[in-house]
């Protein structure tokens, strides 16, 4: 909260973690209840429309607008209720204090989000899972994603996934004319 109002004056502290997931072959894990309802894949336009309104409050024209821009969709649905999504960049990190470049082997995953009557049921480790497979099948083995530092639970998430921290980094930026990015750590 305190960060927010900071960055509503101009002053904005980030701290953040890189994160990679190597693609593996563990056990997938399972959903909650008749696992049999549910499917797994790269969701297109007309799974978004159907979706109304992200949850998050984005309007379903800038969902639209990332997969114009070459982004993919991955999701679980429940038949044609979309349960849980990710988005994936194969071109670019695209998290704004961090962007870079990603190689042919690389992809970054961000904005994972399970839809509240979803929640509890083992969705998100199910389709992170089989996203990673998807990408891997791609030739993209190296999987990146950000966790701010103080999101607790993003960072738990993605230790059950099997993600490991490569480094955390401190953004800090002030009234948008001093912008830095500093290394903090790098673990081995």
């Amino acid at each position: 909260m305190i960060r927010n109002q900071l960055r509503r004056i101009g002053i904005e502290i980030t701290p953040f973690y890189l994160t990679q997931v190597d693609a593996d072959t563990r056990k997938p894990p399972e959903i909650k209840g008749d696992s049999k309802l549910y499917s797994s894949g790269f969701l297109c336009e007309d799974d978004l429309v159907h979706m109304k309104n992200d949850p998050r409050g984005y309007p379903t024209e800038k969902l639209v607008r990332h997969l114009q821009m070459g982004r993919l969709c991955f999701g679980v649905k429940k038949g044609k209720d979309v349960a849980a999504f990710m988005w994936i960049d194969l071109r670019e990190c695209n998290f704004e204090p961090y962007r870079f470049p990603l190689w042919e082997d690389e992809a970054y995953t961000f904005n994972a989000y399970t839809m509240e009557s979803f929640r509890g049921l083992n969705i998100a480790p199910f389709m992170a899972y089989h996203c990673y497979r998807e990408l891997n099948g791609m030739g993209r083995d190296k999987i990146y994603g950000i966790s701010e530092y103080l999101n607790r639970s993003a960072i738990r998430y993605k230790m059950k996934l099997g993600a490991r921290k490569t480094k955390l980094y401190l953004f800090l930026g002030l009234f948008k004319r001093f912008r830095r990015l500093y290394l903090i750590r790098s673990f081995s």
